[in-house]
């Protein structure tokens, strides 16, 4: 989170909006309901911030505790679950409805080897000038394909025709490697 995103997020020392709320001193004790005021003196009197953690309920939550290392400690968590992402590669290979056999075969293998990376596969057939009038040829080459690596991919929808490019996307399957 940027230090704008931050500010605007969570209410600090007199940005908390007066009246009552819920206190947690510096130890993480629960004092109850107490005033605003009373409880920024406390926060002042131990030489930390008020920061309110959560609006949940009627009253505001706050808590007694340092705003740099709260800060530092939320962009820590960021960072940790930005580093855990999954990122999905999607590798697209392209055929044509006059695809020869040995060409289709080359590239099917490609296709394995992708799945078996863990790469993601988009399946894409073009259709040139006028090859549009046999589009079952295409439809026939990808179901061809389909079965034909069905024990390393399962298939994310039905081949989908949009313009002259008809397309299938190919995930690998769970515990397939080489």
């Amino acid at each position: 989170m940027t230090q704008k995103e931050l500010v605007a997020k969570y209410f600090v020392n007199e940005r908390v909006p007066a009246g009552k709320v819920k206190l947690i001193d510096e130890n993480g004790t629960m004092l109850g309901e107490v005033d605003r005021d009373f409880a920024l003196s406390r926060a002042r009197d131990a030489g930390l911030d008020l920061i309110m953690v959560s609006q949940a309920g009627t009253l505001p939550i706050c808590k007694i505790m340092d705003w740099g290392k709260f800060k530092y400690d939320l962009e820590k968590k960021a960072q940790k679950a930005k580093k855990n992402q999954v990122k999905i590669v999607v590798k697209e290979i392209k055929f044509s409805p006059t695809t020869s056999e040995h060409d289709y075969s080359y590239r099917k293998d490609h296709i394995i080897e992708f799945l078996t990376k863990g790469y993601h596969v988009k399946a894409t057939i073009f259709y040139k000038g006028r090859t549009i009038l046999h589009q079952e040829k295409g439809y026939e080459m990808l179901d061809k394909l389909v079965t034909e690596i069905g024990e390393y991919a399962d298939v994310d929808g039905k081949p989908e025709l949009k313009g002259r490019v008809l397309t299938v996307l190919l995930i690998p399957k769970k515990g397939v490697k080489k």
